[in-house]
């Protein structure tokens, strides 16, 4: 396996308010990965707005993207100030998952619903 320059960077507007906006990255340990390797995945999530932002809802996903099925995740409510970001770093055993092409993802709750600021895709 090897990690492929498939990403989505985008910058949520939170209430179609500027002043209130956040941003994500994922970055991967391993472009290429054995079948006896864990990956790490370092997810980011930025504070853009003027504002602060408190109980932000966001997500970090390990998703088989042959069955588009979750293999883990994990939450973390945040408050950010503005112009703060937060890391979360997640890793996943491979050795312990069926073969198959994996994606780190990373998600905010915007709205209501599970927006993706950023993923790193896998083959």
């Amino acid at each position: 396996m090897h990690v492929t320059e498939k990403t989505a960077h985008t910058q949520q507007i939170i209430g179609g308010r500027v002043n209130l906006s956040v941003v994500g990255s994922v970055k991967v340990q391993f472009e290429r990965l054995t079948s006896n390797q864990s990956q790490i995945c370092k997810e980011t999530v930025t504070n853009l707005g003027s504002q602060t932002l408190t109980n932000l809802n966001v997500q970090y996903l390990w998703l088989n993207l042959d069955s588009l099925g979750t293999q883990q995740t994990q939450m973390a409510p945040m408050s950010l100030a503005a112009g703060e970001s937060q890391t979360l770093t997640q890793t996943v055993d491979y050795a312990a998952l069926p073969p198959a092409h994996y994606a780190c993802v990373l998600q905010a709750q915007i709205g209501g619903e599970w927006q993706t600021l950023d993923f790193k895709a896998l083959e």
